[in-house]
């Protein structure tokens, strides 16, 4: 199941997204979406630990809390999710590479466009093998989850063992 959010302040661009996105999508998993209203409210769902998304579709021109300043937040914070920026105008495209967007598109969104970007995006999914991103000794490190055989715990110590016992710490 793919979890997807599209944070636009404008409802009738949120049912446009979700209607171009879900018949894209449908070829290759499930899908299930959440939508926001503003980057404020996004942000809250990342401090209240609600926000659970792969894929966010998330606009630019918003009041409050703009799409720029929210993508800051979820990479200051290092929130696991992939943006892809869906505006009204091509002025921030390169702010996207700032903010290590997967996409920028432009609104009204082109559904062929969309396509080839869900379906760039799938691949790329499930090419890439899964990782837990954690800190060791103040250095934050990815670990490969198919490296990974078991966990154990030392203490107050979470030990990672790999094949043959090696230990991953």
């Amino acid at each position: 199941m793919l979890h997807l959010g599209i944070c636009d302040d404008n409802k009738e661009h949120q049912g446009q997204i979700y209607d171009l996105v879900s018949s894209a999508v449908f070829r290759y998993d499930e899908a299930e979406f959440v939508y926001y209203d503003s980057g404020l409210e996004l942000i809250q769902a990342i401090e209240e630990d609600t926000f659970l998304c792969d894929l966010l579709f998330l606009d630019i021109h918003m009041p409050a809390r703009d799409g720029l300043e929210t993508a800051k937040y979820i990479r200051e914070n290092r929130i696991d999710v992939d943006i892809i920026f869906v505006t009204v105008s091509s002025d921030h495209v390169f702010d996207g590479y700032t903010y290590q967007a997967f996409s920028y598109l432009l609104k009204p969104v082109n559904k062929l466009r969309l396509a080839d970007e869900i379906g760039r995006y799938m691949m790329q999914r499930n090419q890439h093998p899964q990782c837990l991103h954690v800190s060791i000794h103040g250095r934050d490190e990815q670990i490969l989850l198919n490296h990974i055989r078991y966990f154990a715990t030392e203490g107050r110590k979470i030990c990672g063992y790999g094949r043959k016992g090696a230990e991953i710490s």
